[in-house]
């Protein structure tokens, strides 16, 4: 719980530092815009989190449950970068028919400035995967404060020197780069050299994770590219964006206690500790629940928030926002639940509860 609560502390500087950003780029840039930002924003995030952080959540696992985290952790990190790189460089050639695919030209370039951060983001992951795995939660705490101060510092300086969308999109990429160095100077493992761990066993791991990493991304942000896909303007794509962008704070909090909540079963696992797993996991599930009553209060409030954040422009917004923040609270408890089975050595049941939901989300967007 102390490691939670040091993570979630640091973590939750994302919700007034992400405040404070949106508002202004809500400002500072069209409606238009700030729609091209939305979208190049989520797609990125999007192959991030699926593809290098994929292989997070058995990375954490393996590394809480090793005798020697750091020779684990230096071909954690060789897995992590390798599909960076190569997701990255995808994601840089494929830009133009991405954009096309969306009727957006000018988002092609976004996309392209964007995907640098790709390879960097994916290292600075399995960094996070090393320390986070071996108990060490104030030094990614560290980082993780460091991240979102420097995020706004940067978004403020280049967007209000009048860089516009390109300014929002360097200032995320060169976070990520300070990150990467924090984390650094925490967990050193060797980048190259002999891999003192086969892989085999944890891609045999990860796999189904993969799978049900990709399906859970899909059913998060399904939604703003199916709203494009089905005749909507990047006007309304940047309404739809931005009440998005106020639902971060559940996914803020499965970002930082999945992880830790990981990492202690897995070393109740491995001590044999079975009926402490079972304790956490029920008391876990639990504590989301109690989340619900406040995305009520803020589904009741969404127009009042939308206009105190984004301003009157921004108004539409608020349609979105009531049933995006209800939902927003179930995916956490699906996050939590994945969580359990994970390190209860189930992967694949993990995967079978994710992979039919984005098929069904499909169909309720056509509908």
């Amino acid at each position: 719980m102390s490691g939670a609560a040091l993570m979630l502390l640091a973590q939750s500087l994302a919700l007034p530092t992400g405040l404070v950003s949106a508002a202004l780029l809500a400002r500072w840039l069209s409606p238009a815009g700030y729609g091209v930002f939305a979208l190049a924003s989520v797609l990125v995030a999007w192959v991030e989190w699926c593809i290098p952080s994929a292989f997070t959540r058995a990375s954490t696992k393996f590394i809480a449950a090793s005798s020697d985290p750091l020779e684990v952790g230096s071909s954690v990190l060789r897995l992590h970068l390798a599909a960076g790189v190569v997701v990255g460089a995808a994601l840089w050639l494929a830009a133009p028919a991405l954009a096309s695919a969306l009727g957006e030209a000018s988002l092609a370039g976004a996309i392209r400035l964007y995907a640098p951060d790709v390879p960097l983001f994916a290292a600075a992951t399995a960094h996070r995967a090393i320390l986070t795995g071996t108990g060490r939660f104030n030094e990614v705490a560290a980082a993780t404060a460091a991240r979102w101060l420097v995020r706004l510092a940067l978004m403020a300086a280049l967007v209000g020197a009048g860089l516009g969308v390109e300014g929002a999109v360097a200032a995320v990429v060169l976070t990520s780069l300070v990150e990467l160095a924090l984390l650094r100077r925490g967990a050193r493992p060797r980048l190259f050299g002999r891999a003192g761990v086969p892989l085999r066993g944890l891609l045999a791991f990860a796999a189904p994770l993969f799978l049900a990493s990709v399906s859970l991304r899909l059913l998060d942000k399904l939604d703003i590219f199916a709203l494009k896909w089905l005749g909507a303007t990047t006007e309304e794509a940047g309404f739809y964006g931005a009440a998005q962008n106020l639902t971060f704070a559940s996914s803020l909090i499965a970002l930082t206690f999945a992880p830790v909540l990981l990492a202690t079963l897995s070393h109740a696992v491995r001590d044999g500790e079975e009926a402490l797993a079972r304790a956490l996991s029920r008391d876990s599930m639990r504590a989301v629940l109690w989340l619900m009553p406040f995305a009520a209060l803020a589904a009741g409030a969404s127009g009042e928030i939308v206009g105190l954040i984004f301003g009157a422009e921004f108004g539409p917004a608020a349609v979105p926002l009531a049933p995006l923040v209800v939902g927003a609270v179930a995916l956490l408890m699906l996050s939590v639940a994945n969580t359990t089975l994970i390190a209860g050595d189930r992967p694949r049941w993990a995967l079978a509860v994710v992979a039919p939901l984005p098929a069904a989300a499909v169909l309720g967007h056509m509908a």
